[in-house]
């Protein structure tokens, strides 16, 4: 299956995905829900002809909504600069206290 590109299409939307992914996690704060779930164990990140193949590892429960009700689910990738995003959370920590 090739791999497609939707960096041109995912600069036009991101900033409302993730104002999406953000409702729905304080959301899940507020109702006791687990509409949103976060993984950050990489378990494999290999090279292919398309570009790369990343494996992820997830709870038990994860898995299950995935592999079960794979219609109700998505897995979404982010690549995230792991120093920025510490920079930006300590700038957020400090303004919060």
């Amino acid at each position: 299956m090739p791999f497609t590109n939707y960096r041109e299409e995912s600069r036009k939307i991101n900033k409302r995905l993730f104002q999406i992914l953000d409702e729905m996690n304080v959301k899940d704060g507020e109702n006791n829900t687990e509409h949103v779930a976060i993984s950050s164990t990489l378990v494999s990140a290999n090279s292919c002809k398309q570009g790369g193949l990343v494996t992820m590892g997830v709870d038990h429960k994860r898995l299950q909504q995935l592999a079960l009700d794979g219609s109700n689910y998505i897995a979404i990738l982010l690549i995230v600069d792991k120093m920025e995003f510490k920079k930006q959370k300590e700038i957020s920590d400090e303004k919060t206290v």
